[in-house]
């Protein structure tokens, strides 16, 4: 809600030297900054679950039904992602969550973070490594 605002308040200054999709990332990318530094401030942890929400969701809406032990395994490592996401340091995060989840190509990302391509690309590359050394340490802890 927070962005829409923003966004609304900024168009008139929008000047189209880039598209407005990529400006509209930018105004997320810098809300979602500024939720983090406010979460970081009061040391909120952040809800789990979310993510298990929307795949019991999708799963309705599809009247697919998976076994018992299948959903219960996706939920687990869902929930493991998350936590591994929420572990790396945020301009991995941002930028793998901007590329994967949300879809925008690598020139996107880095127009809408205001990095290099190269930086992107470097992000990616070492925030995909983190990211699955956190989830071998979960699996070793099972």
């Amino acid at each position: 809600m927070e962005t829409y605002l923003k966004a609304w308040q900024a168009l008139p200054r929008f000047q189209g030297g880039s598209s407005l999709k990529t400006w509209l990332y930018r105004i997320a990318y810098n809300c979602s900054i500024d939720l983090r530094r406010r979460q970081e401030r009061r040391k909120e942890c952040q809800l789990e679950g979310a993510g298990a929400d929307a795949a019991h969701e999708r799963h309705n809406q599809n009247d697919f039904h998976p076994a018992p032990d299948e959903t219960i395994a996706q939920e687990e490592l869902a929930r493991n992602v998350r936590k591994a996401l929420n572990e790396l340091p945020d301009e991995h995060r941002t930028t793998l969550l901007l590329r994967y989840v949300d879809g925008l190509t690598c020139a996107e990302v880095a127009a809408a973070t205001g990095v290099s391509l190269g930086t992107v690309l470097s992000r990616i590359f070492y925030g995909k490594r983190k990211l699955r050394k956190i989830l071998e340490n979960y699996e070793k802890q099972v």
